[in-house]
């Protein structure tokens, strides 16, 4: 999966604006383009962890699922993978402290 720099802008932004917390959203295929769509965090524990709205994954053609970290590197927690693995969907993480990203692409 090709994720443009417009749309890893779009998302950096979003994440910055939401830095008090794991910001979230999914990556959705609308009329063969990569669009995202944002999610408040429903986690009981925003700043850790982040939680989708589940309608949105049921909504839309979902091509990748997006979370920032706020403070560690844009790597994969426990709980990531084993999210990651469930979903069976690419994961984009970005680091609001690092200014980084990593796409995560299943097998």
């Amino acid at each position: 999966m090709i994720i443009s720099r417009e749309l890893k802008q779009e998302i950096k932004n979003y994440a910055i604006k939401n830095s008090h917390e794991e910001s979230c959203g999914l990556i959705v295929k609308i009329q063969n383009d990569l669009k995202f769509i944002s999610s408040r965090n429903l986690s009981m524990y925003p700043v850790y962890t982040f939680e989708i709205d589940y309608n949105l994954f049921i909504e839309n053609e979902v091509e990748c699922v997006f979370h920032s970290h706020i403070k560690d590197k844009p790597k994969m927690s426990v709980a990531d993978k084993k999210l990651f693995k469930s979903l069976g969907l690419p994961f984009l993480i970005y680091s609001i402290r690092y200014d980084e990203f990593c796409l995560y692409n299943c097998v």
